[in-house]
């Protein structure tokens, strides 16, 4: 009897081969699930925090802020300054490239809150006073 030699994989081989692709791409897939959602809120985070100054100084004065225009997500109503009383033409950076929104802004407490989902829960507070921040 003459022996042949086989070329190729056994059933097996294979099965095993795409069993580890299977895992190593079920692994790359969970550690990036998250990042969408946290670059989104970094971007917000980042563009939000060009204000803070802005912001800082009409609580500190006790003046109001403008209400942003909520067809835009950013921008002033009717163009007028950010912080009242003032002729500083700044307006509130525009968070739609970012997939957030503005919700509130307590003048009391000197406190701005952005939504990054479709919860309506603050995500994003920021804090004015004299060490202005954002969390």
């Amino acid at each position: 009897m003459i022996k042949r030699k086989q070329w190729g994989f056994t059933l097996i081989e294979v099965m095993l081969v795409v069993a580890m692709v299977a895992l190593l791409a079920a692994a790359v897939i969970t550690s990036i699930s998250g990042q969408r959602e946290k670059a989104r809120r970094t971007a917000a985070l980042k563009t939000v925090n060009s204000i803070l100054p802005y912001l800082t100084d009409c609580y500190m004065r006790n003046k109001g802020v403008v209400d942003w225009d909520n067809n835009t997500s950013g921008g002033n109503k009717n163009g007028d300054p950010f912080c009242e009383g003032t002729t500083k033409n700044i307006a509130w950076p525009n968070l739609s490239q970012t997939g957030c929104s503005y919700l509130t802004y307590d003048g009391a407490g000197g406190s701005l809150t952005i939504d990054c989902d479709d919860d309506s829960n603050a995500d994003i507070t920021c804090k004015a006073g004299s060490t202005g921040t954002c969390e």
